[in-house]
């Protein structure tokens, strides 16, 4: 692999000679573009030791690149140990600095090790993209596997067999040693049907006294409460292990860990009686309140 990534070195460098041929002898912006990436492609030297980092040398290989000297002194830090376990580090890269392509999956890689859950969390935007060249590479480099986890509120989610596949896949990720890509928002709704789940199972004794002595509806409330007591147990199981086992790697933590982006659920039933003078009332108090100059 160190003859065939340097080969790949020369390749890179051979291409980008050509490029600038191409461009002619006149100076453009272009043509100062390409030399300056020729000279640090050909001035580019491994930044890590390949002894202790075989998955990074195989990246290389296989994404033909060579990773940055940056890269490699954050991923170190990212694979720092403490005694209380991983250590938490938070950096800012601009873009097009491989968080996602090179350090995400190396970090995520790095942190599937048979006992933790791997957790890569984007924000919702970048899930469908995130998760289609993360598979792809992780995949094709080091044959590992990525699950994408996504929950919503949706009638056809919120079901015990939905909660029983999200804890079985997160078992397995860990056992396989495979990760998952999720979103923050994911996991404040799991941990909201809970919390609601918690609330109706609560509500059925309640609901019970009032026709005690109807055993049709006794049997009913009785079946329900076991239907409830599943999914309590199943959502509890899962967030128990992303509380406790999980490792996550975050991008774009200022925005995944936002305050303001709140995710709320409702309790009870629908109510559609609704005043409309009272709405226009509360409308223009706060237009009056956002936009007074006083």
């Amino acid at each position: 692999l160190l003859a065939k990534t340097q080969q790949q070195q020369i390749q890179r460098s051979t291409k980008l000679l050509d490029a600038i041929i191409a461009c002619g002898e006149e100076s453009s912006p272009k043509r100062s573009l390409l030399i300056n990436r020729l000279a640090m492609t050909m001035n580019a030297t491994r930044a890590y030791d390949y002894h202790s980092h075989h998955d990074f040398l195989v990246m290389e290989y296989q994404s033909d690149i060579l990773i940055w000297p940056s890269q490699a002194e954050k991923l170190k830090e990212i694979f720092a140990k403490s005694d209380n376990g991983v250590k938490e580090k938070v950096f800012q890269i601009l873009m097009g600095g491989g968080k996602s392509k090179v350090m995400g999956i190396l970090a995520s890689l790095e942190h599937a090790d048979g006992e933790h859950l791997s957790m890569y969390m984007v924000p919702k935007s970048l899930y469908e993209t995130t998760i289609e060249d993360m598979k792809a590479i992780s995949e094709r480099s080091f044959g590992q596997k990525t699950h994408g986890i996504q929950f919503n509120r949706e009638p056809e989610a919120c079901t015990v067999d939905n909660f029983k596949a999200i804890h079985d896949t997160l078992i397995k990720a860990i056992e396989r040693r495979e990760y998952i890509i999720t979103t923050g928002e994911t996991i404040q709704c799991l941990e909201l049907e809970l919390y609601t789940e918690l609330h109706n199972y609560s509500r059925l004794d309640y609901d019970a006294r009032f026709d005690r002595y109807d055993q049709t509806i006794q049997q009913a409330i009785k079946h329900k409460k076991v239907y409830l007591e599943q999914k309590i147990r199943w959502l509890t199981e899962i967030l128990n292990i992303i509380k406790t086992r999980s490792i996550a790697t975050i991008d774009e933590i200022d925005s995944v860990l936002d305050c303001r982006h709140e995710v709320n659920f409702t309790i009870g039933k629908k109510d559609g009686s609704f005043d409309s003078e009272k709405i226009d009332l509360f409308g223009e108090l706060f237009s009056l309140l956002t936009t007074s100059t006083v």
